[in-house]
């Protein structure tokens, strides 16, 4: 589960990077493109890993993939 997770955050985040529009933890969460059916704890926790990988950034609550920092 935790690898169609993780691919399932990187695609909406990707969904919204489109418009520049980057997305909260709660609005993300909502928003999930095809996740597992999962509690928020699992998820909150897979987003911590991504971003202590590299693989999401995060600034002022908002999450976003790199390269989409403005």
């Amino acid at each position: 589960m935790p690898q169609a997770l993780e691919q399932s955050i990187i695609q909406t985040l990707a969904y919204f990077s489109v418009a520049s529009f980057p997305l909260t933890k709660e609005e993300l969460y909502r928003h999930l493109w095809r996740g597992p059916r999962l509690g928020q704890l699992d998820f909150e926790n897979e987003l911590s890993n991504l971003v202590a990988s590299g693989q999401v950034l995060e600034k002022w609550g908002f999450y976003f993939l790199p390269g989409e920092e403005q």
